[in-house]
């Protein structure tokens, strides 16, 4: 459980948009921002692990990010729009284009094709780091403030409460001879 979270925790992050990140965004394509952020390669909280989150650029289309565990693509989403933050974040939307994990049950927090989500990132350095994640709507969160958070769905009938837990988010740093573009999908 803790490996997917990691790994979709990092690809699939919110914040909530500020001004100055719409501004960004209308000034630059999802391409050129994360190509100016500098994320465009494959990332892990330890290259010789099992996890790998890859974000591309791809010709002709909207770029993607990617999560791998043990050799096994498990999702993938296109990210629509993306806008930097300041010089050490960047936040995106992006939507869901596969969600299949091989090695955990369904969870309240995990996305569905075609779902809308919001990403929020930080460059510490030269690691990164996800400090928000959840739905468009706010009805599926995974984390915030860079810290996972737990549904208490335990009330049948009642609204999920999202609660936070005492686990950050990893640190990922960029693995070495990995490629910035992928084929279309």
């Amino acid at each position: 459980m803790r490996r997917l979270a990691a790994a979709f925790g990092l690809v699939f992050c919110l914040a909530a948009a500020t001004a100055a990140a719409q501004a960004t965004a209308s000034a630059e394509t999802a391409t050129e921002a994360l190509t100016a952020f500098g994320i465009l390669g494959t990332w892990s909280p330890d290259c010789g692990g099992p996890i790998r989150v890859t974000y591309a650029a791809r010709s002709g289309a909207g770029p993607i990010s990617s999560a791998v565990i043990d050799g096994a693509e498990q999702a993938v989403a296109e990210i629509k729009e993306a806008a930097r933050v300041g010089a050490d974040q960047i936040h995106w939307t992006s939507v869901y284009k596969k969600y299949s994990p091989l090695d955990v049950a369904k969870q309240a927090w995990m996305p569905e094709p075609g779902e809308v989500w919001e990403t929020l990132l930080v460059k510490l350095g030269d690691k990164i780091r996800s400090l928000q994640s959840q739905r468009l709507d706010g009805q599926k969160v995974l984390v915030r403030d860079g810290f996972y958070y737990a549904a208490d769905d335990s009330v049948p009938g009642r609204p999920i409460l999202w609660r936070r837990t005492d686990q950050a988010t990893p640190l990922f740093g960029r693995c070495p001879g990995n490629a910035a573009s992928a084929s279309p999908r």
